[in-house]
């Protein structure tokens, strides 16, 4: 199969300036002084901002998903302990 035939185009490749600024970009972060700034300023507070934002969602989801689980339970436990209708007819049948 061929990438005309399934509807792709075919990949360009990677311009020669491209690669060597990604070339550039890995070996300034193989630095562990450059890594550590990275995520101490850039990385961690984008991280604690975002679960700032999201942390009342979470606990919203949390509640709704605690909720089905409680009513799953119920409607199971209702389910088995329901009488069955052979049951029902000796208990209100005369003596």
């Amino acid at each position: 199969m061929t990438a005309s035939s399934s509807g792709l185009q075919p990949v360009a490749p990677i311009p020669a300036w491209i690669e060597k600024l990604i070339d550039r970009a890995v070996q300034m972060l193989q630095n562990e002084t450059l890594r550590q700034k990275i995520q101490i300023q850039l990385i961690e507070p984008l991280l604690t901002y975002m679960l700032e934002r999201l942390f009342p969602y979470l606990v919203i989801l949390c509640v709704v998903f605690g909720l089905m689980i409680l009513s799953s339970a119920s409607i199971l436990v209702l389910l088995v302990m329901k009488p069955t209708a052979a049951a029902v007819a000796t208990a209100i049948a005369p003596s």
